[in-house]
This record gives C-alpha cells, sequence and structure tokens, in this order.
C-alpha cells in the first residue's frame, strides 16, 4: 500500500482482509498483502 491509494481502495482491502479473517476462524488477524 501506498500515499496515493484512496480511501476507496484501503476499505476495500480492509475488507478483504477481515473476510478472510473470518474464513480462517476466530480469534485472528489477517493482514492484505499483494502476494496473498
Amino acid at each position: 500500500m501506498n500515499h496515493e491509494q484512496s480511501e476507496e481502495e484501503l476499505l476495500k482491502l480492509a475488507d478483504i482482509a477481515m473476510y478472510r479473517a473470518k474464513d480462517r476462524g476466530r480469534n485472528c488477524i489477517y493482514f492484505y498483502s499483494v502476494d496473498n
């Protein structure tokens, strides 16, 4: 991520990370990465 990304793009990526964490079960943290 960089400083040029829009708020909408950051929220989209946060949403993706949240749903991936939910898919993996409770009590976990998932960070969005271009590699994932």
